[in-house]
């Protein structure tokens, strides 16, 4: 039989009132625990991308989340 590991859904909302996108990411939860503890996030996520990583971020932490989309946007017009 194989060993399935525990999962979890970590759900970040996009702070930007006109996108409304949800990013919803599911990990194992023994990572998330490692990460929770201290471990740097790229040493227990090394697959998942900077954007993905962010997700776990934010979305465990509540704090301000933009999609890459809108994260994209709001540095071009920085840029101008």
């Amino acid at each position: 039989m194989l060993d399935q590991k525990e999962t979890i859904k970590v759900v970040a909302d996009c702070r930007n009132d006109k996108c409304g996108r949800v990013a919803v990411l599911t990990v194992e939860l023994e990572k998330l625990e490692r990460w929770m503890k201290g471990e740097n996030i790229k040493d227990v996520f090394p697959n998942l991308t900077a954007n993905e990583r962010e997700v776990i971020i934010q979305g465990c932490r509540g704090n301000y989340y933009l999609c890459e989309s809108c994260w994209d946007l709001l540095m071009v017009e920085e840029e101008e």
